[in-house]
């Protein structure tokens, strides 16, 4: 219900070639993913969002990017900081509750890239079993 608003699509790629197992919290991870979809769609308007799905060996990988305004040096050290936000309204809680979710499942959460023409961040979860089935 957020996208139209902005006139934002998403666009889901799967590079998964079979079956990638994690265990998750379903609930923690879906929250997480919609935080960064939604911060993806409040930093652009009449954009696609890209979310791609990879695995390897050990993770599975999700990359969510969009074209919004590029990311300042001085405010990607301190995206994931409790409190911190960029937003006018806002409490500072959001990528960092993301972090902290990721993390009690043993993931992450990191900035792959802001530049002026695009923004990337990259979720990974452990695979349950090595590799790809």
């Amino acid at each position: 219900h957020i996208l139209p608003e902005r006139n934002d699509k998403i666009k889901l790629i799967d590079n998964v070639k079979g079956r990638a197992l994690v265990l998750i919290d379903e609930e923690r991870f879906f929250a997480v993913l919609n935080n960064i979809v939604k911060n993806a769609d409040e930093s652009t308007s009449n954009d696609e969002i890209e979310i791609k799905i990879e695995a390897d060996e050990k993770y599975a990988k999700i990359f969510v990017k969009n074209h919004g305004e590029k990311i300042p040096e001085d405010i990607k050290t301190k995206l994931f900081m409790e409190g911190f936000s960029t937003k006018k309204d806002g409490w500072g809680l959001g990528l960092n509750i993301c972090k902290k979710y990721l993390a009690a499942q043993l993931g992450s959460i990191s900035l792959v890239k802001s530049d002026d023409d695009e923004t990337e961040f990259l979720v990974t979860i452990p695979l349950l079993t090595d590799g790809i089935n």
